[in-house]
């Protein structure tokens, strides 16, 4: 039996609202039995739910949609997109396919609103590859403009846009924030601010995270990603390098900033945690994940009960064509067929030259190699 919670998130007159606490949707059996307790104790506020990983809808679990129908009814569902690839530099008949099952899947659940991410997806099969970072240009902000114009014109509900872990530059790191408020402007969009994304940044170019966390608007933050991940060695010296793997429990960082970024984000309406379903190996993960949820609930539980409702989305007109940048998807593959030939951080250094990669951290481009290779 689930239950929907309906306790957080109701309006309180001048004082504002709660966010609402929930969970990044999986139908790995693995998870839901991680998650059936947290339902059938009716805690769970609110439901992401990312429509494009279901890969075989003929096998759909006969849950999944009675549990998007209440949820959405509730005004509780959250879209998610992953395998859109908001940043390619051509429009390609997948983003037509995408496209399509947005529409179909608008007009049989009701969700608040959909959310993109950061960067381009690596070809290969739709259902896989792995997301990678674009130069931040006029180009590049102009096509993500052009994409969320044309996904809210289709959803017909809000859209946003999640910062990305992983970048090849300490100056990327430090623009996203502004870029990402520019690309949202013309759609009145917002941001997730996933704060394992920010922490991964954070140690891997060694900034302090809350300095990180403010470069960022955080007046445009409506929803907040609390997740895992993994450590990675690189290199001779063995660096450590954070991974976005969401296979992990959440750190203890994550968990020490979070009353205060909590504080920061006055439009902060949702806060999800996440984590693979394939991460569950046993019994102890799903204990694992319980106790992170009910500490994140917590702690959202004593935040002061401030924050406020705002208008989000508007009614933008994209152009009847899609907008492409044939040089960037050209870049965009060259990339890939370095990185997918690469056997050292020198041989992306000397094989890919269209954008400036002498800036590029070793270690970055090292985790990169790896990541393409993982899921290409």
């Amino acid at each position: 039996m689930i239950s929907i919670s309906t306790a957080p998130g109701v309006e309180g007159g001048n004082d504002g609202i709660l966010p609402k606490v929930g969970i990044a949707l999986s139908t790995e059996p693995a998870f839901v039995q991680a998650t059936l307790p947290l339902f059938q104790n009716a805690d769970i506020d609110v439901i992401e739910w990312s429509f494009d990983t279901l890969t075989d809808a003929a096998h759909t679990p006969l849950w999944l949609d009675q549990m998007l129908e209440e949820y959405g009814a509730a005004d509780r569902l959250l879209g998610h997109e992953v395998f859109f690839s908001l940043l390619d530099g051509r429009w390609s008949p997948e983003h037509d396919q995408w496209i399509t099952a947005l529409k179909k899947e608008g007009n049989t659940h009701r969700y608040q609103q959909l959310t993109a991410h950061f960067g381009y997806m690596t070809h290969g099969d739709f259902h896989m590859g792995c997301p990678l970072p674009v130069p931040l240009t006029t180009n590049v902000l102009n096509l993500g403009i052009d994409r969320l114009m044309r996904i809210q014109e289709v959803a017909k509900v809000p859209v946003g846009v999640e910062n990305l872990a992983l970048a090849f530059t300490e100056d990327d790191v430090k623009r996203q924030g502004a870029f990402l408020a520019k690309m949202v402007a013309p759609v009145n969009g917002f941001l997730i601010l996933d704060l394992h994304n920010c922490y991964c940044q954070a140690h891997n170019f060694n900034i302090d995270i809350m300095q990180l966390i403010g470069s960022y608007p955080l007046d445009l933050v409506r929803e907040i990603h609390v997740s895992g991940g993994s450590w990675d060695h690189i290199g001779a010296d063995n660096k450590r390098i954070r991974r976005d793997t969401h296979d992990g429990g959440v750190p203890e960082v994550i968990f020490e900033v979070l009353p205060e970024v909590l504080k920061k984000c006055p439009y902060l309406e949702y806060v999800l945690l996440e984590q693979l379903g394939s991460a569950f190996k046993e019994k102890k993960d799903q204990l694992h994940f319980q106790k992170d949820f009910y500490r994140l609930k917590q702690v959202v539980g004593n935040a002061s009960k401030d924050h406020q409702k705002k208008a989000w989305g508007n009614t933008a007109v994209p152009p009847k064509t899609q907008l492409n940048d044939e040089v960037l998807y050209r870049q965009q593959r060259n990339l890939e067929t370095v990185l997918s030939k690469a056997r050292k951080v020198e041989d992306v250094r000397e094989g890919f030259t269209d954008w400036q990669t002498e800036a590029w951290k070793t270690e970055m481009i090292a985790t990169a190699i790896k990541v393409y290779q993982k899921w290409n």
